[in-house]
């Protein structure tokens, strides 16, 4: 049986032992890196998450379910990724999330396992809990790849992916007038090409080699032009967001990047002014807005979800109707064709989806961690160390910009892998900053 000196690392790598003197010095002892071994693997892992979601999304089956909750592709990559971790913290000891991180998660949690104490359907609501637990073991293991060198290879995997899922979905385009890739929709394909074409724009802005800057340029040009052929307006808007919050950020280079943003929307709409079959999908995409029925018009159908989520705020103020409740009572205020479909019931606005399902305890403590994850990569772009992470840093922070500009919870299966992912990343890089002499961050770097 393991005596409490033994388990002390584990406890010390969540940040749950005491707090003396002693203690303190211990846990200095333990914040070491993971070694070259076991970053390797979880850089490994780390490129097969996207790899997974993107079969999950192109419609698979669950590869297993234990009653009503499904364990899917990226769910098998995280669980050894957790046991690998586990077994090296229970041993050596890790170091845990940056503190404001994890207190943010924390505060989440309680707020939502109160709410989902008085859900309607407690099953959903248990299985929304662990899935959160899911999502922060991925962040805590990826923190722990502190090679700068790594980092970017992840970073660069999910840009290639992205890419190759554009290509695909252009040459569905041209030969059958549809695109989406290999995802089983086009909403979720343009969403993450939108989110792909964001990281090459932040790359290109920061990167000082110019053949790398001018790959990631063109990359994100073939990116774009996937997410066109996706035909959903959304996207559009939150890059051209995310890419002015990163020209602001970007001290001493901020009138030119923003000219290369304006070029950027220029080529775009010069696209779907030229290419005849982009045009005509282009304008009856437009044209919906004028119909009359929920059916044919997202914005009604989604205008009345959101109808739907302030009545419930309004019956549940404090604690809400849990979480993951909303979308199984939309249907009993709502038809389908009200709805758009049965698949629209998802409020597709996290500020409005939180309040119906986490009352105002649940939204203070989702704005709290909005704001935690957005300062986790944004404190350190200054730092005068951060030269040669910058790129890798600035891609993160532009990835996290255009999901908060989507509104889209960070919590959602699929999405969430990578959105923690990214979170796990932007913390190891700042403890390459915060643990390693400049000289040999540099060589990490290079």
């Amino acid at each position: 049986m393991a005596t409490a000196s033994q388990s002390r690392p584990l406890l010390e790598a969540f940040g749950w032992a005491g707090s003396s003197r002693a203690k303190s010095s211990r846990q200095e002892a333990v914040k070491k890196d993971a070694g070259p071994l076991t970053q390797s693997i979880l850089a490994i892992c780390g490129v097969l998450i996207p790899i997974a979601v993107c079969l999950y999304l192109s419609d698979l089956e669950p590869l297993f379910e234990l009653k009503s909750v499904e364990f899917i592709h990226p769910d098998v990559v995280v669980i050894f990724m957790v046991l690998l971790v586990a077994a090296r913290a229970l041993i050596k000891g890790l170091p845990s999330l940056p503190k404001r991180l994890g207190w943010a998660f924390a505060l989440f949690f309680l707020a939502s396992a109160a709410s989902a104490v008085f859900a309607g359907d407690k099953l959903r609501a248990a299985a929304a809990i662990v899935q959160m637990f899911e999502f922060v073991a991925i962040a805590w293991c990826v923190s722990l790849i502190t090679s700068a060198r790594l980092l970017k290879r992840i970073l660069q995997s999910i840009i290639a992916l992205f890419a190759l899922e554009s290509l695909i979905a252009i040459w569905q385009f041209a030969d059958l007038d549809l695109a989406r890739g290999t995802f089983f929709n086009n909403q979720k394909y343009s969403m993450f090409m939108g989110s792909g074409a964001a990281i090459c724009f932040a790359m290109f802005t920061q990167e000082k080699d110019a053949t790398r800057r001018w790959t990631y340029f063109t990359i994100m040009l073939l990116i774009l032009g996937g997410a066109l052929v996706g035909q959903e307006r959304a996207p559009w808007v939150a890059f051209v967001l995310s890419a002015i919050v990163v020209s602001w950020i970007s001290k001493g280079r901020r009138k030119a990047l923003l000219i290369w943003v304006i070029a950027t929307i220029l080529v775009g709409v010069l696209a779907v002014t030229t290419i005849e079959p982009l045009r005509e999908k282009t304008f009856s995409r437009i044209a919906e807005v004028n119909v009359q029925t929920e059916k044919r018009n997202t914005l009604l159908s989604r205008l009345a979800v959101w109808g739907v989520a302030v009545k419930l705020f309004a019956e549940h103020p404090l604690l809400g109707v849990g979480p993951k409740n909303f979308v199984t009572m939309v249907p009993s205020f709502l038809t389908s064709d009200e709805m758009g479909g049965l698949e629209s019931a998802d409020p597709h606005n996290v500020w409005i989806g939180i309040l119906a399902e986490g009352g105002i305890i649940g939204f203070a403590a989702y704005v709290w961690l909005c704001y935690s994850i957005y300062l986790v990569g944004r404190r350190a772009i200054d730092d005068p160390r951060c030269a040669n992470i910058k790129p890798l840093l600035m891609g993160c922070i532009a990835y996290e910009v255009f999901w908060f500009a989507m509104s889209y919870h960070y919590f959602t299966k699929g999405e969430g892998h990578i959105h923690f992912l990214i979170i796990g990343m932007c913390v190891g890089a700042q403890r390459a900053l915060m643990s390693r002499p400049e000289k040999r961050l540099a060589a990490n770097a290079a």
